[in-house]
């Protein structure tokens, strides 16, 4: 028995996903970083960078070319709207966490409701994260949102060439299906939004350097579809953050070079990509280099050798509220409860089947 429990910790998955999405991404995420580089704005260029892992979303499924990149300049647009609502909420503590948390909940239900696979609402929650933990700069909010949209589009530019190159000889699916059961993805979306809120407002109250971690590493565990999932996802969090930072210490022993960072950011996007769907433990030990990229040096951070304990306190703390989070969504019975008398309601009569908004499809 203890054997079966720890296998899922070290099995590596075989899911049949090529390496051309993690190329993509690469691609999509190094073109925006070239481009601050040349234009000597490299934080900018990071920014950019950010909008453009919109890349992760496009389906991979086969869908008439027009409807994926539909999707994708939507979810720009949506990366872009939760930047420029986060980054305006960020002058005042409560307010952004409050923010935070409504953005959460609306970013979960549209993805749940249009049934967009992972990473789902996570990039959303993230990205309005970093704004809301930014500086509260009004003049500068138009110009960073349009550069989350622009990097995003340029993702669009890289899939519509990749989607017309590519020959597609599966049979073609139906687009926009959605799931009806709104009064159950709302439970799983306010337990979610609720858990990322409180995550900010406990690392704000301990007044932790980079607050940001939290709520991101909450969003990251509550991404589990069980709560099995979840608790693997914890230690796995937990533990390849630590290997990661290690991996960040000998990768960024000082302030590196713009050329030698973006390169070094290019790489590591393409192999954490190509790990996560096979196994997220060992794809944590490179995403978290390269969020400390993304994030820390876009700030113009020194070395990476102080962010070690404090990054990984972060992590922790955000993994246990996450946890905490997915302790109360994998529970169907209050679940139910809580549908039902929202169901109740006469908006919601007769909408979606009295189902735990656990049982996904």
């Amino acid at each position: 028995m203890p054997f079966k429990q720890l296998k899922p910790f070290f099995e590596w998955k075989s899911p049949g996903v090529s390496w051309h999405i993690p190329f993509l991404a690469a691609v999509s995420v190094g073109i925006p970083l070239v481009a601050g580089l040349w234009s000597h704005q490299p934080r900018l260029g990071m920014l950019a960078a950010t909008g453009a892992m919109v890349i992760l979303y496009l389906p991979r499924t086969p869908m008439p070319v027009s409807a994926k990149i539909r999707r994708l300049m939507a979810c720009s647009c949506g990366f872009a709207i939760c930047y420029a609502i986060g980054a305006g909420s960020a002058f005042h503590p409560a307010v952004s966490a409050l923010v935070l948390g409504l953005i959460t909940v609306l970013a979960t239900t549209v993805c749940r409701t249009n049934k967009i696979p992972p990473p789902g609402s996570f990039f959303f929650i993230l990205i309005a994260t970093i704004a809301c933990c930014s500086s509260f700069e009004p003049r500068m909010i138009p110009l960073r949102a349009g550069l989350v949209a622009l990097g995003g589009m340029t993702s669009c530019l890289v899939a519509l060439v990749y989607c017309l190159l590519a020959r597609e000889t599966r049979p073609m699916e139906e687009a926009g299906k959605k799931d009806t059961r709104l009064a159950a993805i709302l439970v799983e979306s306010s337990v979610i939004g609720f858990s990322v809120t409180l995550s900010l407002i406990v690392a704000r109250l301990l007044k932790l350097d980079n607050p940001y971690w939290v709520p991101i590493s909450a969003a990251a565990i509550l991404q589990g579809g069980t709560f099995r999932a979840v608790w693997h996802r914890q230690v796995h969090r937990i533990v390849g953050t630590a290997i990661g930072m290690v991996l960040s210490w000998f990768l960024f022993p000082a302030v590196p070079e713009p050329v030698t960072m973006a390169a070094v950011i290019v790489v590591l996007v393409f192999v954490a990509e190509y790990l996560v769907p096979r196994h997220y433990g060992v794809a944590v030990i490179f995403i978290t280099p390269m969020t400390v990229a993304f994030v820390e040096f876009s700030a113009g951070v020194v070395p990476v050798h102080g962010l070690l304990m404090a990054r990984l306190l972060d992590i922790v703390i955000g993994s246990v509220i996450g946890a905490a989070g997915g302790w109360v969504l994998h529970h169907p019975q209050w679940c139910l409860s809580v549908e039902q008398r929202i169901m109740r309601l006469r908006w919601f009569a007769g909408n979606g089947e009295k189902r735990s908004p656990l049982d996904r499809r």
